[in-house]
């Protein structure tokens, strides 16, 4: 399938921070309308609906395609098209939103200038979009929202870097929001960590020194949470044991030290619940996987993937845990390309972190990059997160046959 340049997926939050949409988007911004009819194209993939499961999807065109018939080639009840807000005296654009609503979609105007906008054509929309970069700084942001108190759409804000700045934008009246701001931890603690967090930890550096199993079912043991979501895990359609599990012991050895890492790194994400809501977990697992489908394509290794795994899944720990990314390094006894990658993008599990955070930020990429000895081109990258997103939504974790 032919996608546009690096096809990605955003989340947008409420104010809870719980995942109300996606946004699909191609990089550069899909302004033209080649680039746009590709991005429709992408959307009828069956691979690419799955990235959105059942929540809406905002998808950023050109305003001429609100007037364009999409003969029910999209899945209209999920999608929202997003145009730039249209100046005032364009013809039959009040006629062309009627249409397209008839068809089942919503429509959303980006909104980069207030003074211009046709606020009578705003009146319409279901959402309204700013981006905080078109404003420069919140203070112009309070000035536009100021013109725009009257719509009743709901307001999403995108660009926001810290929870500051959704709390800021949030009393202006926005209620969803776009940005790496759940990526960013809100104050460093150096306060203990809590029990169950402290024995993740100590699990993870003894399995990271190559401890023995009898050590690791002693600490395991100390935690009866702990051993049965390992029980649960082992019965789980991801492993399709027919074998009854005896003891906690046996269930280790059958997980496997490299699986059982990985394993305990995503316990530190997801509370008390592996499954959580929670969309730091859900960017954690996913970069996991992508960098793990990458770093394959590189050298197909258990501890060179099982490093970038752990480089995807780390890269946000201390949002996580509000400590240091040095003392979470420490404390988890983290090899040394894993640790260089976190800390300087060093090595190739580096380079394929910088690569991956240039694409959770949306930024242009060349269309071709090389790592190692591999070139990655565009559609790898759509590839690599098609994939990964089957993989999370299919099981927490696969064996490692």
């Amino acid at each position: 399938m032919a996608g546009p340049h690096h096809l990605v997926r955003n989340p947008v939050f409420d104010a809870s921070q719980q995942v109300a949409a996606y946004e699909l988007r191609g990089r550069p911004h899909a302004s033209s309308e080649a680039e746009a009819g590709a991005l429709l194209q992408a959307v009828q993939s069956p691979g690419l609906i799955h990235l959105v499961g059942g929540h809406d999807l905002l998808l950023p065109l050109p305003g001429a395609f609100l007037f364009q018939e999409f003969d029910n080639l999209l899945p209209s009840k999920q999608i929202i098209l997003l145009v730039p807000a249209p100046e005032s005296g364009q013809e039959g654009l009040e006629e062309a939103i009627a249409c397209r609503r008839k068809e089942g979609f919503r429509i959303g105007f980006e909104v980069a200038d207030v003074e211009r906008a046709d606020r009578d054509v705003l009146r319409h929309a279901d959402f309204l979009r700013f981006d905080l970069q078109d404003f420069g700084d919140l203070s112009a942001l309070t000035t536009a929202a100021a013109h725009l108190r009257a719509m009743e759409a709901p307001w999403v804000v995108q660009g926001l870097n810290s929870r500051d700045e959704v709390q800021q934008c949030q009393a202006l009246g926005f209620s969803l929001f776009q940005g790496l701001f759940f990526t960013e931890p809100a104050v460093f603690s150096t306060d203990p960590v809590q029990p169950r967090q402290a024995a993740l930890l100590e699990i993870f550096r003894k399995l990271g020194e190559g401890a023995e199993f009898d050590e690791i079912e002693r600490t395991f043991k100390a935690y009866p949470d702990l051993c049965l979501q390992l029980l649960d895990l082992l019965n789980s359609a991801a492993f399709r044991r027919n074998e009854p599990i005896y003891s906690i012991r046996q269930a280790l050895v059958l997980l496997g030290m490299s699986s059982l890492r990985k394993w305990v790194a995503l316990l530190l994400f997801a509370d008390n619940d592996p499954q959580s809501n929670n969309p730091l977990f859900d960017e954690a697992v996913l970069r996991g996987r992508i960098l793990e489908g990458a770093a394959a394509r590189i050298q197909n290794s258990d501890s060179f993937t099982g490093g970038a795994f752990l480089v995807g899944i780390f890269s946000v720990i201390s949002a996580l845990l509000m400590r240091p990314l040095d003392q979470l390094i420490r404390e988890l006894n983290l090899d040394r390309p894993v640790a260089s990658a976190l800390r300087h993008r060093q090595g190739a599990l580096g380079e394929l972190l910088s690569t991956l955070e240039q694409m959770r930020e949306n930024q242009p990429l060349p269309a071709t990059v090389r790592i190692g000895e591999v070139t990655f081109q565009d559609q790898d990258w759509l590839d690599l997160e098609e994939q990964a997103v089957a993989e999370v939504h299919g099981q927490l974790l696969p064996s490692d046959s």
